[in-house]
């Protein structure tokens, strides 16, 4: 309000009967749709006063900042940089106000520069790996270390007639108790955390002993020992998201067995041919039965998703066209989350409108794109526009 009005409000603790408020709380959302989000939010009027509500302390943010973009016009055009505030002599609320938010994906995480900066992520309801996961991506080496390969070769893969330090037996019973000390020891450490990837190491290795051969044979692939192996992580955790990768040999679901209700799939897409929307590109065909299969038996499905040119982070990367129409596909489809990893903590093509049409359409995948274009380039670019 100073910014833009040039106006002091005086912050309260306590509300007085003669005063004209606008009141921010933590409280129970009306509504179930609303309950089920941490970052749900109500913004109303009353009588006399303008309430913003939420759940949640993050809700809370979320919900103000909502309130300082649509009322105060101000905008968060880039991560780490200062939110751009217009002035305004006569600063006008019609009335009646009221404006309920659940956003559409559970997880929303835009993984590039705005990682570094909490107000942006704040103000566009983004995740943050770094607070959410006590174990994020291919975590096998994080659960039972390479190193200890040379003392116990059978914990190992068994993989091309020999044992590997490359990825885990998921049938041996050590394994799995090793597994679970190590995550009830990094939760004393981080008990705040929600998710925990239990996912395979980042390579083409698996499994081939006679347990682990067994199982992949009844289930059409390695994906089957991983699965049952996740479902008895997620038993022992059942407070916890248990999370792990549909990706490369374990792309496809499942022939037997189901996930359990705490797990969730995460579905990359790397595999897919950019040239068109998923929906119609011809060459993704096998990607959406794949989708399709783990959706008909996952209680949540998320999607790695990329948007970046990993071979060159600087250069051009031209999918801006296919992002809002594949975020409408798979929130029609039932997916829950999405992970969009662009260039980390490094600099990429256009990375400033990417991520900020990504935090738009993952907030609400059926926004008008060209009016977030034409909004980011003229508030963002000015006269360069």
């Amino acid at each position: 309000f100073k910014r833009v009005a040039n106006v002091d409000l005086p912050i309260r603790r306590e509300l007085t009967s003669d005063d004209w408020s606008i009141i921010l709380k933590i409280a129970p959302l009306s509504g179930k749709d609303l309950q089920s989000s941490n970052k749900g939010f109500e913004i109303r009027n009353d009588a006399r006063n303008l309430i913003i509500s939420a759940s949640t302390n993050e809700g809370l943010y979320s919900a103000t900042y909502q309130f300082i973009e649509s009322v105060l016009k101000c905008r968060k055009w880039a991560p780490n940089e200062e939110a751009f505030c217009p002035k305004i002599k006569n600063l006008v609320l019609d009335l009646p106000f009221h404006f309920k938010s659940k956003r559409e994906f559970n997880y929303r995480e835009v993984y590039g520069l705005s990682s570094l900066d909490k107000e942006y992520l704040r103000w566009h309801q983004l995740h943050n790996l770094n607070e959410n996961w006590l174990l994020w991506g291919h975590s096998f080496e994080n659960l039972i270390p390479s190193s200890i390969f040379a003392a116990h070769p059978d914990y190992f893969a068994f993989y091309e007639d020999k044992r590997t330090p490359k990825q885990l037996c998921l049938t041996n019973e050590a394994v799995f108790e090793l597994s679970k000390k190590k995550i009830k020891e990094l939760l004393l450490l981080h008990p705040e955390a929600k998710y925990i990837s239990v996912s395979p190491n980042d390579n083409g290795a698996y499994c081939q002993c006679d347990n682990c051969s067994l199982i992949s044979k009844e289930e059409k692939g390695p994906q089957g020992p991983l699965i049952q192996f996740v479902n008895r992580v997620a038993k022992e955790f059942p407070n916890y998201k248990i999370a792990t990768l549909a990706y490369q040999q374990y792309r496809s679901a499942p022939l037997k067995t189901r996930p359990a209700e705490n797990v969730v799939i995460l579905v990359s897409t790397i595999e897919v041919d950019r040239k068109l929307p998923i929906e119609i590109e011809p060459s993704d065909k096998n990607f959406r039965k794949i989708l399709s299969d783990w959706l008909s038996i996952s209680p949540e499905v998320w999607i790695w998703d990329y948007y970046t040119q990993f071979t060159n982070y600087l250069a051009p990367f031209p999918d801006y066209g296919n992002v809002s129409p594949n975020l409408i596909y798979y929130h029609r489809r039932g997916v829950k989350g999405l992970f969009a990893q662009m260039a980390e903590q490094q600099y990429s093509d256009l990375s400033e409108y990417k991520s900020y049409l990504l935090a738009k359409l993952l907030s609400d995948p059926n926004s008008d794109v060209q009016k977030l274009t034409s909004e980011f380039l003229s508030g963002y670019y000015g006269p360069y526009a």
